[in-house]
């Protein structure tokens, strides 16, 4: 603990609320992990401290600051906290907003009481995956992203430091935009910068510039073009001197010219150019594009979250062992939407396994609704994709054949996967992992490829194939495979519905 710092036990708001420990420390305020006495449950803390313009001596909890300019500007900027604090307060739970439960003011400071939840930081998954992530699972994981800022937007309030490590991927299925510490209302002048390098658009980094939604807009983007390309946007100063900003299709990447289009104007050096907000950017992401593109990149809610699910902070390698053995990518769900995707190849070789190292957050929790469940014959639901997957091998010349230890082995595995209860991803992929494995042993198929996923909804098996092709492209890109649904001799397929009404599909082919 540092000397500015609360220590492990202060009590704020009469002994309603204590200090555990200290999560983050910025320019702008110090993150903690409280607790709410009377509720018995785990917060987030953020308080107001602006370093360079306060101070606190060893052993007292109040902050202090000199004369002058800098407690003007101090005063000032914790007035604006505390008003903003207000407005945040009073949004309520509402969906991809940040739970703020209270607004305290003590210590000659100020503090916002808000929601604690547990999960993993995009900036810590893309590295994970290797430095930069596909279109579709970009434009996925940041879709409620943008559609939870745009109700941000629409009540007054930027968040003006959005970045990879300000966006959340929890353990319970939804992506969340977290730290709205520096978030302030529009309409004022920017008296204080908040400089985030190449995520700060050039009105932010600029003495006396006007910023507004469409500042959150540029952060947005540059954090898209961050996960799809490896490269970070540079420094808008940069920018505004020679702009060298490459758009992601000169650097070989498979992306719709719309989509492009719309992220290189939300890159826009000059703001008017830029879209005014984020409902904007959203309806132009994704609404006006799939109107004029019909891309099926954007799908469906499901068929998005499909993109997805190929979610671990990483993979490790293993030692060689001497009997055959599997190659295994364990999967997170995302997005609210009861959407994952569990592939394993048998083969002689590595055997990779999923790790997910967990990171502690305050979060903004976004949902997305699902709709009631349908009554499907499941039989015929698998074998509509079967069929499917058949006729694209004949207008190829091929023949796809169903074998029955294929059949079998898929409705073995998306029966038990249905009736899996599990409290934790680990727990989930490990049950999934001794499924596919006995499926595999029990009917002697091996060197065989499968893959284990779902959707919440019904979707029709053109959508529900897309997105299996993309992951499995992906999958064969990573580990130097050849075999697809495409190019496969045998193929068994079968789907099984939960009780929550979750699709569980499972595919096996050679």
């Amino acid at each position: 603990m540092e000397a500015h710092q609360l220590p492990s036990g202060t009590y704020l708001e009469q002994n309603k609320y204590y200090i555990e420990r200290v999560l983050g420390d910025g320019g702008f305020g110090i993150t903690y992990l409280g607790y709410d006495v009377k509720l018995q449950r785990k917060v987030a803390i953020k308080e107001f401290y602006m370093r360079g313009y306060c101070y606190r001596n060893p052993g007292d909890p109040n902050v202090y600051t000199e004369a002058g300019e800098k407690r003007e500007n101090f005063e000032k900027m914790k007035q604006q906290y505390i008003e903003e604090g207000r407005v945040l307060a009073a949004l309520g739970e509402q969906p991809g907003v940040v739970n703020v439960y209270t607004f305290i003011e003590e210590n000659n400071t100020a503090y916002l009481v808000m929601d604690f939840v547990e999960g993993q930081s995009l900036d810590a998954y893309v590295k994970g995956r290797g430095g930069r992530l596909s279109v579709s699972e970009t434009l996925a994981i940041m879709r409620p992203v943008i559609r939870a800022l745009a109700g941000v937007h629409k009540r007054g309030v930027i968040h003006r430091d959005i970045s990879p490590d300000n966006i959340m991927i929890t353990h319970d299925r939804k992506v969340k935009l977290i730290d709205f510490g520096a978030a302030r209302m529009y309409g004022n002048y920017n008296y204080l910068r908040v400089q985030k390098g190449g995520y700060s658009p050039i009105e932010q980094v600029s003495p006396g510039a006007q910023i507004g939604p469409y500042s959150d807009v540029y952060a947005l983007c540059a954090t898209m073009y961050t996960c799809m390309t490896g490269v970070k946007v540079p420094h808008a100063v940069e920018r505004a001197k020679q702009d060298r900003l490459v758009p992601p299709s000169a650097m070989g990447l498979v992306i719709a010219p719309q989509e492009e289009a719309v992220l290189m104007q939300g890159l826009a050096i000059d703001p008017a150019q830029r879209y005014a907000n984020a409902e904007q950017l959203y309806q132009a992401l994704y609404e006006t594009s799939m109107e004029q593109t019909g891309s099926v990149s954007m799908m469906t809610h499901s068929g998005i979250s499909q993109m997805l699910a190929d979610m671990q902070a990483d993979r490790k390698k293993q030692a060689h062992r001497k009997k055959q053995i599997g190659m295994v990518c364990g999967i997170v769900l995302l997005l609210g939407i009861g959407t994952f995707i569990y592939f394993q190849r048998t083969r002689n070789g590595d055997e990779t396994t999923a790790a997910s190292e967990a990171t502690t957050q305050q979060i903004l929790q976004t949902e997305i609704d699902a709709s009631p469940v349908e009554e499907v014959d499941c039989t015929a639901y698998a074998q509509a994709f079967y069929d499917l997957c058949a006729k694209q091998h004949e207008s190829k010349g091929n023949t796809l054949t169903q074998r029955d230890e294929f059949t079998v082995a898929a409705k073995e595995t998306a029966a038990k996967s249905a009736a899996l209860v599990y409290t934790s991803m680990d727990e989930l992929n490990a049950a999934l992992t001794e499924i596919g494995n006995q499926a595999i042993a029990t009917y002697k198929i091996p060197n065989t490829g499968w893959v284990t996923y779902t959707f919440s909804l019904k979707e029709d098996v053109a959508t529900v194939k897309q997105a299996l092709d993309t992951y499995i492209a992906q999958m064969n890109e990573e580990n130097q495979g050849t075999v697809d649904l495409d190019n496969c001799a045998y193929l068994g397929v079968s789907v099984a519905r939960a009780q929550d009404g979750t699709y569980f599909w499972a595919v096996f082919y050679q």
